[in-house]
Formats: structure tokens, sequence, C-alpha cells
């Protein structure tokens, strides 16, 4: 049994903390783990919710109150509430996570293990700086380097400024060198930097896409494991293919990136083709972007065939795919897309734009990958007109879930531990 600690920066109803705890549910049986959170938004974390939101059973034992660090708490939390410039967010969360690494460093010489996860607290040179948190000149950070440490990456975001630039903009990943040069002065004097590469690092990531652009950045070898769905949930709840509705789904939280206007022109234009066909769509509103969720929600209300569903239970989210025979996503770059693993294990038939890793989730079947709308309802043409196609990509689709399923990821990340 070896002693092991996770770290997330915050947990939270997203696809970052379902990983994190797929993770420690994963390990918890089998090893002694603690989970180390940064938590962003000073509430109490709801155990239970987040349980019963991921399809988990993690044992809230394993957050230690020594382990739960909440430096800038209130400022980030005010933040989120109130339009700021982008810029400032990501300089306040690069800081408020350089002063989770100081809190935290003295306590890595406890454990045999740790996994960062995505947006962990940055152990690696992945995250700060792309460099390592600790001075290797010092004895006592010298031990915390023979700690291995496990890095799996979500989204891969480079620190590297000379040659991430390129990779930021192709992958559509957050920005980071638009910060000032004095907000990594800051960084750099709260925690000492050691600008090198840690042998004991592996470094995984949750899509060919997301591994394929972290080695361009880092040149460093970088292995898949594709994140766990919960196929299970969808096996006794499918409909039979033929009573299900002529309809789409669109899963996310409401905002550009989800770009679910897109999800509603596609729409518009499929009915102006003579295909009757509607649209629900998922998903929370978003303080953030509360225009373009009035956009949205105009669209829904001048309209009888798009119909916004808000956040929906679990129980909910399940019936709603299993009832109907399409998902469409709009997110361009998605590094792997649970939602559309959701898609597939309902039953479903997704479309999704010819980018990032979730071209993978749809084995890249070329009628299901588009790069604009006319491409989309084209593929849509091709696929709805034909009855023996659609059997046959539910066929490739449903048979492929395995590679994602709940079982296969502990599976991998039990043999990459051992």
């Amino acid at each position: 049994m070896a002693n092991i600690l996770v770290a997330i920066s915050s947990l939270k109803l997203d696809g970052h903390t379902s990983v994190c705890f797929e993770i420690v549910e994963a390990l918890q049986d089998d090893h002694h783990v603690d989970l180390l959170v940064n938590q962003a938004n000073g509430k109490e974390i709801d155990f239970q919710a987040l349980n019963d939101s991921f399809g988990t059973n993690v044992r809230q034992e394993v957050l230690s109150d020594n382990y739960t660090v909440s430096k800038l708490n209130r400022l980030r939390w005010t933040l989120e509430k109130i339009p700021v410039p982008a810029k400032v967010d990501l300089a306040i969360t690069k800081v408020s996570n350089v002063i989770f690494v100081r809190e935290y460093q003295s306590v890595l010489k406890n454990y045999d293990l740790v996994i960062d996860t995505e947006r962990g607290p940055h152990i690696g040179f992945r995250h700060i700086y792309s460099t390592l948190p600790y001075d290797s000149t010092d004895e006592e950070s010298t031990n915390h380097l023979s700690t291995p440490t496990i890095q799996y990456s979500n989204t891969p975001i480079i620190y590297y400024r000379h040659n991430a630039y390129k990779i930021t903009r192709e992958s559509n990943v957050p920005d980071y060198f638009g910060i000032p040069d004095f907000v990594d002065w800051i960084c750099r004097k709260l925690v000492d930097i050691n600008e090198r590469k840690d042998p004991n690092s592996t470094f995984v990531a949750n899509s060919d896409f997301t591994a394929k652009r972290f080695e361009e950045a880092h040149n460093i070898p970088t292995e898949t494991i594709y994140p766990p769905v919960n196929i299970g949930k969808f096996e006794t709840e499918r409909v039979p293919w033929d009573q299900r509705e002529d309809g789409f789904v669109t899963v996310g939280r409401l905002s550009p990136r989800k770009n679910q206007l897109k999800s509603i022109q596609a729409i518009e234009e499929m009915r102006d083709r003579g295909y009757d066909v509607h649209l629900h769509i998922v998903g929370d509103t978003d303080e953030r972007y509360t225009d373009f969720a009035d956009q949205v929600l105009k669209k829904c209300e001048d309209t009888d065939y798009v119909t916004y569903e808000g956040r929906l239970s679990d129980k909910e989210l399940v019936a709603i795919l299993c009832e109907h025979k399409f998902g469409i996503h709009a997110t361009e770059y998605e590094r792997f897309g649970i939602v559309i693993g959701e898609m597939v294990a309902a039953g479903m038939i997704p479309f999704v734009p010819n980018s990032g890793g979730q071209t993978e989730v749809v084995n890249q079947i070329p009628e299901l990958t588009y790069d604009d709308t006319d491409d989309l309802i084209d593929n849509f043409e091709k696929v709805y007109t034909n009855l023996h196609r659609q059997e046959r990509i539910r066929e490739i689709l449903m048979s492929s879930a395995e590679r994602y399923s709940k079982d296969t990821f502990a599976n991998n990340l039990h043999s990459l531990i051992e």
C-alpha cells in the first residue's frame, strides 16, 4: 500500500473534478490517498453532491483539513462574480497557485507518489514556468524531487514562451503570455524555481491530441489515458432507435466557447432544408457570460424547436440523451469531451468539430466531424437519409466506447502506478 497525494486546485461540478474523483475512487481501496485542494470559491465542499453528479464513491475522509488551502479564496471568488479582464483573472490565478505550491511543498516528502490533475497545484514543470518549484541545490528540495509524480494533463497549458505561442493559438488553450513580467517576478519570489525537467515525472494526457501538443511544447514522451465515462448508467436506459426523437441535444455551460448559438444556427438551417428536427440545450448559465446567455435564451423564447433545459440532474441527463438520436457539440479543440462519450454511451450519434481530442471519441468517423456549419449539415444529411449508415455508425461507436470506460481507466491507472 502506497501513500498517494492527489492534487487539484478546486472541486467543482466540472470535467476536471470528475477526473480527479475517478482517480481517487480507483486508488482509495488499495492505497492511502489524501486529496489536496486549493479551494477557489471559499465554500464548504459538498462531497455527496460531487459523488452524485459523477457517479463516484469518494470517501470524504480523503480530504484532510491539513490539506485544504484557501489563500486568495475571497478575492478569486469575488472576481468570478464580476467582469474583469481575462489577463487579470489569469494573473491572480497564477499567483494563487504559486502560493499553493509554497503551502504544500513541505508535505510532499511524506508521500510515495503525487498525482497532479489538470488544474492541480502545478507540482511539475508543466504549469509554473514549465519548471519544478524547487531549488535543486537545496537538500530538502532534492528529497522532494525523488517523489515520483504523475501529471495528468486535461489541457495542454503551455508556459514555455519560446515555442508555445503557436501551439496555444492553434489549440485554443489559455494564453498566458500577455501576463505582465512583474507577475512572473512575484511568482519567482514566492517559490524557488529550478528550470529543469523532473526525471521522476510521468506525463499522461487525456487524448492523443493533448499528448501531441504537450510533446511539441516540451519534448517529453506523453502517453494517453482516456478519462472515464460512466457507460454503465446508460445500459438499461437506452431507448430503441426507432422510438427515439429526431432531435439533437447539446450539453455545456452557456458560454462563447461552448458556442450554443452555432448549434442553434445549424438546427435553423437544417429546418430550412426541410428536416423537422429540434434542439435541447442542457447546461448552467455563467455569470461571466451573461450577454451570451441572454442571446441563447432569446433564441429559445423566439422558437418552438429550441428548448433550454438548464442544469439537469444526472438521471434527467441520462434520460434526455437516451431518448434522442443525435448530439451536437460546437466547441473547437475540445481536449476530450466527456459529454461526447456520454452521448455515445447513450446510443446517440454525435457531431463534433474536426479539431481536438473529441474526434477520437467519435472514432474519427468522417461523417461525424465538421469544419463549418455547411459541412455539419451536409454530414447530417448523409447520415439522416441512410438508415444502414446510421446503424453502422452506432455499431462502431458502441464497440469503441470501452476505451474510455471506468474499468479501463482504473486498470490503466493501476498499471501506470505499478
